[in-house]
């Protein structure tokens, strides 16, 4: 059975120098930026995405060379006499540590740690960007200050069904543009699983964050929201976003 394309590729930078290895990673880069600023206006992505993305790949450079360098296994190791026999070293620790696997592995989690997030886009925006996202592999969407953009509530829904965690802040309630009435009735509608509590606080004239959070909990156990659903949305939604749970 022949090989798949990404062993091809492994075993073709194994067979490289660290000044190759560095420019297939540079050309790579390039790709990938020209990608993302490609997609950042056919998604809507946040300004700060290719920021975040450029700053991963600058992470990434010293590992892939510190990955190539040891599995060449280190200055002077010829790989054009892979296949000469004789005596070999144990691996050490480190090299188990920085392999080829573990590199590509670490990229693509650190790309896949990243979460979409709608900006104040209209319902009907949300709704395009949303299965366009999916398609290009982006799990983790966050529809922000859902509310705030006056979706119907079968908009709502729809966001929902397709897996979308939707934000609820406490901030739209502080200024009098919404109240937790309104959310209340939407979690009751939708279930809480689908909804993410946020204060969206930290304005100079607004309270700050924990004294904002703590009236927001209290306000929404007034409206019939039960613990376990604000900590549905409070804690487990968030954290499923970042990936700190499965």
């Amino acid at each position: 059975m022949s090989d798949g394309p990404f062993k091809r590729f492994v075993r073709e930078i194994h067979r490289r120098s660290l000044w190759q290895v560095l420019g297939i990673y540079l050309v790579t880069s390039w790709a990938v930026l020209s990608a993302v600023d490609t997609l950042g206006g056919a998604l809507n992505l946040p300004e700060w995405f290719p920021s975040v993305a450029s700053a991963l790949l600058v992470v990434g450079l010293p590992i892939v060379l510190a990955t190539a360098f040891l599995q060449e296994g280190g200055p002077g190791h010829d790989m054009g006499d892979v296949g000469v026999a004789g005596p070999t070293a144990p691996p050490s620790g480190t090299s188990f540590l920085f392999t080829w696997r573990n590199a590509f592995g670490g990229g693509v989690l650190a790309f896949a740690l990243l979460v979409l997030a709608m900006g104040h886009s209209a319902p009907e925006e949300v709704l395009v960007l949303i299965p366009e996202a999916r398609r290009y592999g982006v799990e983790k969407i966050l529809v922000t200050h859902v509310f705030s953009q006056r979706p119907t509530r079968a908009q709502m829904q729809q966001m929902a069904d397709t897996g979308a965690i939707l934000e609820i802040d406490s901030y739209a309630v502080y200024l009098g543009n919404r109240t937790v009435a309104e959310y209340a009735s939407a979690i009751r509608e939708i279930g809480a699983e689908h909804f993410l509590m946020s204060s969206d606080l930290g304005q100079a004239t607004s309270p700050p964050h924990v004294d904002g959070l703590r009236a927001y909990i209290r306000a929404f156990r007034d409206a019939g929201v039960t613990d376990d659903e604000i900590d549905v949305m409070l804690r487990h939604n968030p954290a499923r976003l970042l990936g700190l749970e499965p």
